[in-house]
């Protein structure tokens, strides 16, 4: 009900029906998100699993060519240190997905508003200038991921995961917004206050230039939050697994002189 209110005020401030702007390319954008659970299964516990018996097949190679000493030096280091290297490198690798898929559907939410100052500029007869020009543009972004993008990750998500996947996805969905409102009012200050009449004396065409700004601004906000993530998340596991794999490396040079 929430969600058909929107939309219908969308279209009386803008003239458009916003549920056009379910695309595939936002689909698209979406599916990279909603394969956590397979992307769980794949970094959290085959690739560790992977990791471990490459240690393995080393240490095996090991008493083959340097001896049963050094491979067992070899396989002690395999045991105790390659399920933290399988673990984190996995985490590591898991945390970037989840990083470059969020700020994909972020890029695809924030990409539809350029799509909206364009088609403003072919409505303008169906457009009341006074209220189109006192709705911020960081509602129209909100009214979007409302809209459009929510409605498209629900959908994806109960179809992917049976009676719990729409509880599922309108978690997430909350989540989006709370991050797009957060991104939108950074940028709200500078970018979201009505527009101004050009020289055309058109301020519809005002409005849907300096919304293209605020997509621009926004769009420059939401890379500054994922590069945070990726240096106070992604960047101490990058170098917990370089200190992991310097031990290894140390561990097999000690065992090498030391026994070979």
């Amino acid at each position: 009900m929430q969600t058909e209110q929107t939309r219908q005020l969308l279209l009386e401030r803008t003239g458009i029906d916003f549920q056009k702007y379910q695309t595939e390319t936002l689909r698209n954008a979406i599916s990279g998100l909603i394969s956590f659970p397979s992307s769980v299964t794949i970094y959290m516990v085959i690739y560790p699993i992977f990791v471990v018996i490459l240690g393995g097949v080393a240490g095996v190679l090991a008493w083959k060519y340097l001896g049963a000493v050094f491979a067992v030096s070899f396989i002690s280091m395999t045991v105790l240190l390659f399920p933290f290297l399988g673990f984190f490198s996995g985490l590591l690798l898991f945390s970037k997905k989840v990083v470059a898929d969020v700020e994909d559907v972020f890029g695809a939410s924030v990409g539809i508003l350029t799509q909206v100052a364009d088609d403003l500029t072919t409505v303008q007869d169906k457009i009341n200038p006074e209220k189109l020009a006192a709705f911020s543009f960081a509602d129209i972004l909100k009214g979007i991921n409302a809209v459009v993008v929510v409605p498209v990750l629900v959908r994806l998500i109960s179809d992917k995961i049976p009676l719990v996947g729409g509880r599922i996805g309108a978690l997430i969905g909350r989540f989006l917004q709370r991050c797009s409102s957060n991104s939108a009012s950074a940028t709200a200050t500078t970018a979201s206050t009505p527009a101004e009449t050009t020289a055309t004396n058109n301020p519809i065409l005002a409005y849907s230039q300096k919304l293209v700004q605020f997509a621009n601004s926004t769009n420059a906000n939401i890379g500054k939050i994922t590069a945070s993530a990726r240096s106070f998340v992604i960047a101490p596991m990058r170098v917990t697994v370089y200190i992991i794999l310097g031990t290894c490396l140390l561990w097999t040079l000690l065992g090498y002189f030391a026994f070979v």
